[in-house]
């Protein structure tokens, strides 16, 4: 099979950022490595308070066994990190000696071309000042075209941005400015997202916490730039969304009883999707229900003392039409 690699004139650098998957980041790391022909920037985060558990300890020996394997470089953390430092660490490191990098985490399964269509994004949008970020993973599809559409969004299963885009990087600490947060949330055009975005911004403010995927979303925000968003999914997430193999919670319970099937496309890139068959329109269909219940329902129920009703509810409906 073919490998990817970089395009004339834009050096890119593959990272994948992991903690303590030790079967999924071997399997990463074999198929980065089969299908990628450019250069591998493996990071594992520090163990948590020197609690060393056997998936941490089998993760790192893993991490470590590439350590002299050609076009593999190893980043070891000494200490943990978390998400919110772990990821940009490994991007700034990256973005040192190369133009532009593609990102993974443990939690993501890839199609055989996701590399490729990454690295022609790459080189598509790179003279585009608008677009400052890549993201290979269609949550829900708004509408059936032949191209890649702008989102003001910023999804980072499986993603890529440029050197001169993530100098703009900025981590907001532990109190995003309130003037940032209106803006932003003024920004959206649907009552139900700023409804969302408004209850998350205000959530981050009260538990004086922040997430380097929603600095990485202000950050694009404050350039006025977008996410360039592919026509379909380069990638299967597997970490801690609803549909996730590790999430907690009855109703995320519930849900993975009926996971949905994201199928993963290989082959050539499709010019034009035609239509999309029952079977897809029925889990597209599912899939909206719970993300409705989650983002919209859920805080209002809650905000009313309703929020155990409604898990009750909502299983019910799910029994009933799924």
């Amino acid at each position: 099979m073919k490998k990817s690699e970089g395009v004339s004139g834009l050096k890119i650098e593959v990272v994948i950022v992991c903690f303590k998957r030790p079967k999924q980041v071997l399997k990463l790391i074999k198929h980065s490595i089969s299908h990628w022909n450019g250069s591998i920037l493996l990071c594992h985060d520090g163990a948590i308070c020197d609690d060393f558990d056997q998936d941490w300890l089998d993760t790192r020996s893993i991490v470590k066994s590439f350590e002299n394997k050609e076009n593999v470089r190893v980043l070891l953390q000494t200490k943990n990190l978390g998400s919110r430092q772990n990821v940009p660490s490994a991007v700034s490191n990256s973005l040192i000696m190369n133009d532009a990098c593609i990102v993974i985490e443990d939690d993501l399964e890839l199609s055989s071309d996701f590399f490729s269509q990454m690295t022609l994004a790459l080189l598509s949008f790179r003279e585009d000042s608008t677009i400052m970020h890549i993201a290979g993973r269609r949550e829900i599809p708004f509408k059936i075209n032949s191209g890649w559409t702008r989102i003001s969004d910023v999804p980072v299963w499986g993603w890529a941005t440029w050197k001169n885009s993530w100098e703009h990087y900025q981590d907001f600490g532990d109190h995003i400015p309130k003037s940032l947060q209106h803006r932003y949330v003024r920004s959206k055009n649907k009552f139900v997202e700023r409804l969302y975005w408004r209850r998350l911004l205000s959530q981050v403010n009260e538990k004086n916490t922040s997430y380097w995927d929603l600095n990485w979303t202000l950050s694009v925000f404050n350039q006025g730039a977008q996410t360039a968003l592919s026509p379909r999914n380069l990638v299967r997430y597997i970490g801690n969304d609803i549909w996730a193999s590790n999430t907690t919670g009855a109703i995320r319970k519930s849900l993975l009883k009926r996971q949905i099937d994201e199928n993963i496309h290989s082959g050539a890139y499709p010019l034009v999707i035609t239509h999309i068959d029952k079977k897809e329109a029925f889990n597209l269909s599912k899939k909206m229900f719970g993300l409705s219940y989650l983002r919209i329902l859920e805080p209002a129920l809650a905000l009313l003392g309703l929020k155990s009703i409604g898990k009750f509810l909502f299983k019910k409906l799910l029994n009933r039409f799924y």
